[in-house]
Parts: C-alpha cells; structure tokens; sequence
C-alpha cells in the first residue's frame, strides 16, 4: 500500500513541476529534438553502410574461407 500512495504522490508531483515549468519543458524538447534527430540520422547511414546483407554475406565469406583452407 505504501508504494501506491508514493507512486500517486510522484505521479502528482511530477504532473504539478509539469505543469509549473512548461516553458523549461518547452526547451528540454525543443534540445532534445535536434539531438535525437542527429541520432536517427547516424543510425539511418549506420544501416545503410552496414546493412545485415552485407554483414550475413560478410559472414559467410568468412566461414566459405576458414572452410576451404
């Protein structure tokens, strides 16, 4: 019971600073935004570099190659 009325009481809490602080919100989003879209922009080129073809046929070269020898 004890950890139902914490959560409501950081639920509560947590709405209120929200709310209070929008304009700070406002520029954690507006920050975070560009960050996370650098983010998905280097994962994007990261895929298409290095795409799971390339490295399941990278893979198997290189087991056709420890085989043969």
């Amino acid at each position: 019971m004890a950890q139902v009325i914490t959560g409501l009481f950081l639920i509560a809490f947590g709405l209120w600073g929200f709310f209070d602080a929008w304009h700070y919100v406002l520029d954690v989003l507006k920050g975070g935004s560009s960050i996370v879209l650098v983010f998905f922009g280097v994962l994007s080129l990261a895929v298409a570099i290095y795409s799971p073809d390339k490295l399941m046929q990278m893979d198997t070269n290189s087991n056709s190659d420890t085989n043969n020898s």
